[in-house]
């Protein structure tokens, strides 16, 4: 295959097509623009759903549902993985050795990570900035994991002797 396989994925929750407003006092329904599956990878608001408001405030605030659309990307990937592993099973040749597959992006490390980009527009970059984060933050985890179960002692067995 030449290039890259773009996978497009849909934010798991469904906007409301109206919201409640106050307006001199009194209650009124308006209408939230005219998409009928409008997404969204979180929320501002616990009371409505569709107000964005406090995403143009600049203060502190909470994404509402930001765990459950973490954890709808773990389980694409899960699957992604599952289906390659599959895939490569099948694709046994009649030697029963194993046949190579390319990966979409060669970054030196073992992991076989089939992803090389996230691209995200506005809420959806907002999403890609906080994955791109967690991933960061859990590959760290991983790497001081790793060197503190490690040996204390410093292997010389690749040095070169001084002379």
């Amino acid at each position: 295959m030449a290039g890259y396989e773009c996978i497009y994925l849909e934010a798991p929750f469904l906007l409301p097509m109206t919201s409640m407003v106050n307006v001199e006092g009194n209650p009124v329904e308006i209408v939230n623009g005219k998409r009928e599956n409008a997404r969204a990878w979180f929320y501002y608001s616990d009371i409505d759903r569709s107000d964005a408001t406090l995403a143009l405030s600049e203060q502190h605030m909470k994404y509402i549902g930001l765990e459950e659309s973490v954890n709808s990307i773990g389980s694409f990937l899960r699957l992604q993985e599952e289906e390659e592993e599959e895939k490569e099973r099948r694709h046994k040749n009649s030697e029963g050795e194993q046949l190579q597959y390319e990966q979409y992006c060669d970054d030196g490390d073992d992991d076989n990570d089939n992803f090389c980009a996230v691209l995200g527009f506005s809420q959806g970059a907002v999403f890609a900035h906080v994955l791109a984060c967690l991933s960061s933050r859990a590959r760290l985890h991983d790497q001081k994991k790793k060197e503190s179960t490690g040996s204390k002692f410093r292997d010389t067995t690749e040095e070169e002797p001084s002379t």
